[in-house]
C-alpha cells in the first residue's frame, strides 16, 4: 500500500482484516539453524505479514514489526523465549503493516535500536503514521508524539537511519543491506541478505500466495520497474540455491520471483481483456484461487481499468 491510498480503500482493508482476524488459528512459527545463525520465522495473523528474528546465540536482530498489537505481543513472547538481548529492530520499508507493532516492542525492549536503511524509508513511515492518525485509524500506541499527544510514539527520536552496508552481530555474523529507491510496490525499500542462511529477505517486493497490492501508488511504470528488478535479482542469484523470504507468505525458492512477475503480467492482461471490474476480479480469483488477501484486488483493478479506459478513449 502507498500513502496516496484513498480513505475508502484503507477503510475497507482495515475493516476486512479486523473481521477475519479472530477466525485465524494461533500464529505459527518456524525455526531454521545454519552456519551458526538461527532464524525464527513469525507469521502474523493480520495481513499475512511476516517478521523474522535472527540470532547468533548471543543476541537478536528483528526484521519488521507486523500489522497489529496482538501479533506484536505474540512476537514479544517469542523474543522472550530466546532469553537473549534484542539488539535491533530493522524496518524494511514504510508501510504500516510492517511497523504497527513497534510501540509494543519498544516498551518491552527499550535498549533495542529501531533502524531503517534510508531517510526516505523513515519519512514514508512517519507520513503513513500521520495520515492514519488524522483519520482516526492509528492504534493509540502508535499515534505520533506531538503537543496534542505528548506521550505518543516518538518516531523522529526513536527511529535511526543507518548508512552502514550491513547489520552486524557482535560475534561477527552479518546481514547485508541492499537498498533501493526505484518505484515498485513502494519507492524506498531495503532487503537483507544472509550468507549464513543463504537467504534473501525481500519485504513486499515478493509475496507468496498473497495477492499483490497494485492499487493507488502502483502505476504502469511501477509495474515495469518491479518486473525489471525481479529479473535483475533472479539473474544475480540464479544457480545459487538462495531461499526467498517474502514480506507476505511462506519462504520459497528463487522461482518465486518468476511467479510474482507472471502475476503482474496476468493482472495486466486481465485489465486489457477482462472488461468491467467484476469480470476482471472474477478472472483473477479464478486464476489464483489459493491466494489470500483478495481484498486488495478491487482497488488495483479499479485504478488500472480507469487508466486503460482513458487510453482507449484517446485521453
Amino acid at each position: 500500500m502507498m500513502i496516496r491510498t484513498t480513505e475508502m480503500t484503507y477503510r475497507f482493508l482495515l475493516v476486512a482484516s479486523l473481521l477475519f482476524a479472530p477466525f485465524v488459528c494461533a500464529t505459527p512459527t518456524e525455526t531454521i539453524k545454519q552456519n551458526g545463525l538461527e532464524l525464527n520465522l513469525f507469521y502474523g495473523k493480520r495481513s499475512t505479514v511476516n517478521a523474522y528474528l535472527f540470532s547468533d546465540v548471543k543476541e537478536l536482530i528483528l526484521l519488521d514489526a507486523l500489522d497489529s498489537v496482538d501479533d506484536a505481543r505474540q512476537l514479544k513472547t517469542l523474543i522472550d523465549q530466546q532469553q537473549l538481548p534484542l539488539k535491533q529492530i530493522f524496518i524494511s520499508h514504510g508501510h504500516p503493516d510492517h511497523f504497527i507493532g513497534l510501540a509494543v516492542l519498544n516498551r518491552a525492549f527499550p535498549n533495542a535500536d529501531i533502524v531503517v536503511a534510508s531517510e526516505g524509508i523513515k519519512q514514508e513511515l512517519i507520513g503513513w503514521a500521520n495520515w492514519m492518525t488524522e483519520r482516526g485509524w492509528m492504534h493509540i500506541s502508535m499515534i505520533p508524539k506531538s503537543e496534542k499527544a505528548p506521550r505518543g510514539f516518538d518516531y523522529e527520536g526513536l527511529i535511526k537511519v543507518t548508512s552502514e552496508s550491513q547489520l552486524a552481530f557482535d560475534s561477527g555474523k552479518t546481514l547485508r543491506i541492499d537498498r533501493g529507491n526505484l518505484p515498485t510496490e513502494t519507492v524506498h525499500y531495503a532487503m537483507l541478505y544472509s550468507e549464513d542462511l543463504h537467504g534473501l529477505f525481500m519485504g513486499d517486493l515478493a509475496s507468496n500466495k498473497v495477492h499483490l497490492w497494485l492499487g493507488e501508488g502502483v502505476d504502469a511504470q511501477s509495474l515495469g520497474n518491479w518486473k525489471t528488478l525481479l529479473a535483475v535479482i533472479t539473474k544475480r542469484y540464479q544457480s545459487t540455491g538462495v531461499t526467498i523470504y517474502p514480506g507476505h507468505g511462506k519462504p520459497a525458492p528463487l522461482s518465486l520471483l518468476r511467479e510474482v512477475s507472471q502475476y503482474i503480467d496476468v493482472f495486466k492482461f486481465a485489465i486489457r481483456t477482462g472488461g468491467n471490474q467484476d469480470a476482471v476480479q472474477t478472472k483473477m480469483m479464478a486464476l489464483f484461487p489459493d491466494y489470500s488477501e483478495s481484498g486488495y484486488l478491487p482497488f488495483g483493478i479499479e485504478q488500472h481499468l480507469v487508466v486503460q479506459t482513458a487510453k482507449a478513449d484517446g485521453h
